[in-house]
């Protein structure tokens, strides 16, 4: 299962809400009769302005003591800067064409908004 969110902003709760959608679909997974959970991965797609400064692992939101880090579980998601994707290197052209479009997007917006200071 491939969950992908896309962010405009920074959320600095983005490790815990990533979480709570792959624990209910694990859920959901197994109300619906599956004995064997298919896995969830969780990849984050930004496109903002600023560099990105969540946590993207529950460690780094964690008040902990290091003798205690061995007994909570850490989790994390994967993450993309669409901004500092190299499209040259990208085969499929609609793939190609999609992240060009975003970063097209980003830097108009970028743009208008310098314009307007």
């Amino acid at each position: 299962m491939l969950g992908v969110e896309y962010q405009s902003t920074i959320d600095q709760k983005m490790v815990v809400r990533t979480r709570i959608y792959e624990m209910l679909d694990y859920y959901n997974q197994l109300i619906s009769g599956r004995k064997k959970l298919m896995p969830n991965i969780m990849i984050v797609f930004y496109a903002g302005s600023s560099f990105w400064k969540a946590p993207q692992r529950l460690q780094e939101m964690m008040d902990k003591s290091k003798s205690m880090e061995k007994y909570y579980n850490d989790w994390k998601y994967f993450f993309v800067d669409i901004k500092e994707i190299d499209t040259t290197k990208i085969k499929n052209s609609q793939v190609r064409y999609l992240v060009e479009a975003v970063q097209g997007l980003y830097e108009g917006s970028k743009r208008i908004n310098d314009e307007n200071r």
